[in-house]
Parts: C-alpha cells; structure tokens; sequence
C-alpha cells in the first residue's frame, strides 16, 4: 500500500488513542456501575412493595381480579386521595411483577420442552 499524507492537525497519535479507548472503557464501566445500582434500587423497591402489609391486604382483590378502581381525574392535594392512588399503584404494579414472572416461567417451561 502507498503511504497517504496526512495533515498534521488531522493525526492520531498512539497515545491520545489509547487515552481515547481508556476513557471510553472507563465511561463503559461507569455506566455499568450505574445500570447495576438501578436495577439492585428497583429490586429492593419490588421486594418492599411485595413483603409490605398493604400487599397482604391487597391479595385476595388481586387473585381474583374484582378490585373496583375509582376514577380520581382530579388534581387535588387531598392527602387521603393521594394515598389511594399511591395504593393503587402499588396494587397494579404488583399486578404486572406478577404478570412479567408468569410470562417468564412459561417461557422457561417452553424452552425447556423444546430441549
């Protein structure tokens, strides 16, 4: 191959590309680090909202699915209203955790019939 002049402000060096690549491996590792510390804060938030009282509560309208929502379309700051809702957020979070385990042991039985 024939050599290619290249310009002088357009040159790499060897070092500020390795440089270039530890910072990237590092800002790699961070983001790591990050999407770990997440997902561990998400885990534990789950486990709190399952092992919670208000679950126990909540399981017998969960298993049967008759739990009757009311429609709160206002922005009051009622704070029993806000703890209703909160509620019921939980309720429904609960609700598609245990909708996403369901849907991920079927895939498993499934995989593990085809093997």
């Amino acid at each position: 191959p024939k050599p290619v002049f290249v310009a002088k402000h357009a040159r790499v060096t060897v070092q500020a590309k390795e440089a270039a690549e530890e910072r990237e491996r590092a800002e790699e590792a961070s983001r790591a680090a990050a999407a770990r510390g997440k997902r561990a804060e998400s885990r534990d938030i789950l486990e709190k909202i399952v092992q919670n009282d208000d679950a126990a509560a909540f399981r017998e309208d969960f298993d049967s699915n008759t739990l009757d929502i009311p429609d709160f379309s206002s922005d009051d700051d009622d704070p029993a209203v806000a703890e209703t809702e909160r509620a019921l957020w939980r309720l429904r979070e609960i609700r598609r955790v245990k909708r996403d385990l369901a849907a991920d042991a079927s895939r498993r039985r499934e995989r593990a019939e085809a093997a």
